[in-house]
């Protein structure tokens, strides 16, 4: 708090005093300013330049005043936050106190009360001031700038009725009476014909006090008539509420700098508790209920029952159907080039398709229900063709079980570098076992299949053809070998290398449909594996330590100073 410096009887602090008062003027400068000329102005000394600034309608260009004591009348270009005008003012000088002028606008919705933590007088007491933020003047940044008192001053019953809706009804009024107050500047013969119909407050005259001024400064001898227009005009009973507290009373704090310091305690304590209110609300709100797990167990189960007998049936009807039994070993010689193809066909056409749509639509549910709210985007980037709602790589770390098998291991971005090729094409936002694991599959099981095919129908047809080579050599060479000796030399060859690809091709088909099969199964657990994870553990988040920390080292601070201004009497 800039302005609560002061030196007490003791001199244990050097700084001097300062008294900040604000004067807001209702929805324009031009009251406040009025009422400054009047409040500062010297009877004993001639009108200064200051009091013309003041009281000229065109110098309000609404940027914030502040008025501080010096001889030499100018303005400050120190301060580059606030216009600051030096006035050589007996008041300023008497009491050690600044002036800032403002405006306050009792309409606009910056000053409804939506916050039931802080008043409007406290809001007054601690003004949020437009500032320039460069040079030019041409950017402007808000500030705060804590005042020990606050006077919004207005013009008229208008004004009254509007200030009144402003200040009416605050969570603690009783900082109205001490640090912010509330004026009209009325004449004397309207004051006394409304006087009788509604009751307004505290009233001032400002131009019979500005003429009461005049008066005395064109001669002394009109002494009586400057204390009677004075004292009508109600600037005393201003100027006594504006001073009081100032004086230290025997005190180590002035009251006034007191009552500034215990708003600002009491705003700090609202402003931590409603902090604490706003974390439990959040993790109320992340909270999963125990039936939306219930239910998303019960729709899991499910899941991986129908998934198990869709994998058992889609391959059966697979390996029973027309286009995998071409691939028969005696078929082979004239279907090699089909088995990628026809592989490939039964992991994308049969293998877990229908179980990786209905594990999305589940996923969907569980994330609907409330999971993964820490992790959701609040937008997509504008233009984009992918709209996941959390990043890819949070994706895989919730929706796989790290250490259960290779596919989980693949979710998780920890195989091979083919699998992490492959898993980069299915970061979504569902489980990607079974997708990542096919695309695994199609990338080394179906190529393997087919080079070893091709090897064992070359071995054969070699083997066949040495045979048939040997017998017609025999049958050449040795006159005594009839043709029948020597073909079956040549039959025995090639049914040797037909029963070893019948043996090799048919062991090699039934132990891939086999791979298949426990690989499917495989990857069934660990999504089902990895979705009840998510039921069980997401969902239930615990409040951040260092945000708890830092909430309960500022109540401790509070307190300090709560403990160590009332040690300061």
């Amino acid at each position: 708090m800039d302005g609560a410096r002061w030196t007490d009887d003791d001199g244990i602090i050097s700084t001097p005093m300062e008294g900040v008062h604000q004067l807001l003027g209702v929805n324009s400068q031009l009251p406040a300013r009025r009422l400054a000329k009047v409040l500062l102005a010297d009877p004993l000394s001639a009108k200064n330049g200051r009091e013309q600034l003041l009281d000229d309608p065109t110098t309000d260009d609404g940027r914030v005043l502040l008025l501080r004591y010096d001889e030499a009348s100018g303005v400050s270009t120190e301060n580059a936050l606030l216009v600051t005008h030096f006035v050589p003012s007996p008041l300023l000088k008497s009491y050690n106190v600044e002036i800032l002028i403002s405006s306050v606008d009792p309409n606009q919705s910056a000053f409804a009360r939506t916050d039931p933590v802080i008043s409007p007088a406290r809001a007054l007491l601690a003004p949020t001031l437009e500032v320039k933020a460069s040079s030019t003047g041409r950017q402007f940044t808000h500030v705060t700038y804590p005042v020990h008192k606050a006077l919004v001053f207005g013009t008229g019953i208008r004004d009254y009725f509007a200030v009144g809706r402003l200040m009416g009804g605050g969570p603690d009024e009783s900082e109205a009476t001490d640090t912010v107050s509330v004026a009209f500047d009325m004449p004397r013969a309207e004051l006394a014909s409304k006087k009788a119909d509604v009751d307004l407050g505290p009233a001032i005259d400002t131009t019979l006090a500005s003429f009461a001024i005049d008066e005395f400064r064109r001669t002394p001898e009109n002494a009586t008539r400057f204390e009677e227009g004075w004292f009508q005009s109600g600037m005393p009973t201003l100027v006594s509420w504006l001073t009081e507290g100032l004086a230290s009373s025997g005190q180590r704090i002035p009251p006034v700098i007191r009552r500034l310091i215990l708003s600002v305690l009491v705003e700090a304590s609202g402003m931590i508790d409603r902090a604490d209110a706003d974390g439990q609300e959040a993790l109320r709100q992340a909270w999963v209920p125990d039936s939306i797990r219930r239910e998303g167990h019960e729709l899991l189960g499910r899941w991986a029952q129908h998934a198990h007998a869709e994998l058992r049936d889609e391959l059966d009807r697979a390996f029973n159907g027309t286009r995998w039994r071409r691939l028969k070993w005696w078929k082979l010689l004239w279907r090699i080039d089909d088995v990628g193809m026809v592989a490939s066909e039964v992991l994308n056409g049969s293998w877990l398709v229908h179980a990786e749509k209905e594990i999305i639509w589940l996923a969907g549910r569980i994330e609907g229900g409330g999971f993964f709210r820490d992790l959701r985007r609040t937008a997509p980037p504008v233009g984009s063709v992918a709209r996941p709602r959390m990043p890819a790589s949070e994706f895989d770390r919730a929706w796989s079980r790290p250490g259960s098998t290779e596919a989980s291991a693949t979710a998780a971005g920890l195989a091979t570098e083919d699998d992490r090729h492959a898993s980069v094409l299915h970061r979504q936002p569902w489980p990607i076992q079974i997708s990542t694991l096919r695309d695994r599959l199609l990338r080394s099981s179906v190529p393997s299949l087919e080079s070893r095919g091709q090897v064992w129908l070359l071995e054969s047809l070699s083997t066949a053809v040495l045979s048939s080579t040997l017998a017609a050599l025999v049958y050449v060479t040795w006159s005594s070998v009839s043709l029948y000796q020597a073909g079956a030399i040549a039959v025995f060859g090639t049914t040797l290398a037909l029963w070893r690809l019948q043996r090799d091709w048919e062991h090699a088909r039934r132990g891939w449909e086999g791979d298949i099969r426990e690989e499917g199964r495989k990857a069934l657990k660990d999504t089902q594996d990895a979705v009840a994870t998510v039921l069980d553990t997401d969902g239930r988040p615990l409040e951040v330590a260092e945000d708890v920390e830092a909430r309960q080292a500022a109540r401790a601070a509070v307190d300090a100073a709560r403990q160590a201004l009332s040690q300061l009497r």
